[in-house]
């Protein structure tokens, strides 16, 4: 577990601010997702996602930020399947 991954699993917050603004934002559009499961706002969650993965973020979710499965970007996925 890396120092960063650390910080998230005691405090909720990263040592990096964007990961921080970008995962608070995941959890924005899970939400909004949840009550009115559209795809625009599922490919939002994508994008966002896969900006968070380009900066190096490669640490779980919480769960409450999570989409669905079968909506989740293959890039995530891929980071904790072999």
């Amino acid at each position: 577990m890396t120092v960063e991954s650390t910080a998230i699993s005691l405090y909720g917050y990263s040592n990096n601010p964007v990961y921080d603004k970008l995962i608070d934002k995941l959890g924005y559009l899970a939400g909004l997702w949840r009550r009115h499961k559209t795809t625009e706002i599922a490919d939002q969650y994508q994008t966002v996602l896969r900006t968070l993965i380009l900066l190096g973020y490669d640490d779980e979710l919480p769960v409450d930020v999570e989409l669905p499965e079968g909506l989740m970007p293959v890039e995530y996925i891929s980071l904790f399947t072999d």
